[in-house]
């Protein structure tokens, strides 16, 4: 079979077209589903943004009341004592005494333990806060019952420290008039750990050995 050189045209015709339609499918379809992953991640990016779209509207408010939390927090965590000892305690009393129309006549306190521990979260993540609880037991007289009301209420007005009564109790002494019963007392303190314990200012006297001593006058002194 002898082949002209007009068949031979055509043959190399049809030679190029399958081989461009052969180039163009191999290109063409790996291309179109990469096109398709893109345009099917372009519509699940879309949907992201959507979604987050009112969370980034809101970012300032939310910025703002983070700022407001952190602050309260630290304006609540003011009014807390690092920690309590016991000269806080004596010192107290000798507090009552000075300020109050009462005599103190006796006294005892639990050194403070933790109540409970809280893990800080979010932007306070470093923090433990720590709670402890210390109780304070007074026995006390008053010539009135309106100080024994002063009493009561001046435990719960005190700026410094957080207490709280638990129990309280009035007993009239109708020899002498006057109201006898005891206080219990609890004794709230916060800290994370950065806060400093403020150690109370003891007096040069030795409370409780001179005539003076914080429950009042000794016999030495009734003597004199």
């Amino acid at each position: 079979m002898k082949i002209t050189r007009r068949d031979l045209g055509v043959l190399m015709i049809i030679a190029g077209i399958i081989i461009a339609f052969l180039g163009w499918k191999m290109s063409f379809e790996p291309n179109q589903e990469e096109i398709e992953t893109l345009q099917n991640e372009q519509a699940q990016l879309k949907k992201d943004i959507e979604e987050l779209q009112p969370i980034v509207d809101a970012a300032p408010k939310y910025e703002k009341l983070i700022k407001q939390y952190q602050q309260d927090l630290e304006d609540i965590m003011k009014e807390f004592p690092a920690d309590v000892w016991q000269e806080d305690n004596i010192m107290y009393v000798v507090e009552l005494l000075k300020e109050l129309n009462v005599e103190i006549s006796s006294f005892s306190a639990n050194p403070a333990s933790v109540t409970k521990t809280v893990a800080g979260a979010g932007s306070f993540a470093n923090k433990t806060y720590t709670l402890k609880t210390a109780s304070l037991n007074f026995g006390y007289a008053a010539d009135s019952y309106q100080d024994a009301k002063d009493f009561v209420n001046y435990i719960y007005s005190d700026e410094e420290h957080k207490r709280a009564v638990n129990t309280v109790s009035f007993k009239f002494d109708k020899n002498s008039g006057e109201i006898n019963g005891s206080v219990q007392v609890s004794q709230y303190v916060i800290t994370d750990g950065s806060k400093e314990y403020k150690e109370h200012e003891l007096p040069d006297d030795n409370l409780g050995i001179e005539s003076e001593c914080i429950f009042g006058e000794t016999e030495e002194s009734e003597e004199e």
